[in-house]
């Protein structure tokens, strides 16, 4: 599958290397389809997002935007939600694209 562009690279966004990122543990993954974001505390509390309601970078941001409103999703949430999601989807989210 053919990886599609980043909007992010194409603002000029670039990952920058530290040299040792800090290690968090994985609130999200994904499974049977779904994006699964552990919110904290009892591992069944959890929100889950289909695939299929993101179909592009648009709705990815639309996403990221709307939990951005929830009060458990923080930046490491944030961060591993936008990692998983490109992942899954074959997308380059560090890599612009001119």
């Amino acid at each position: 599958m053919k990886k599609q562009p980043s909007p992010l690279g194409q603002l000029g966004f670039r990952r920058i290397n530290t040299g040792n990122p800090p290690t968090f543990p994985q609130f999200v993954r994904i499974e049977r389809g779904c994006v699964v974001i552990h919110k904290g505390g009892n591992p069944s509390n959890a929100y889950d997002v289909s695939l299929s309601r993101i179909p592009d970078y648009h709705a990815l941001a639309q996403w990221v935007l709307h939990l951005c409103e929830k009060d458990w999703f923080d930046t490491v949430k944030c961060l591993q939600f936008i990692e998983c999601v490109c992942e899954s989807k074959g997308w380059t989210p560090h890599t612009p694209q001119h």
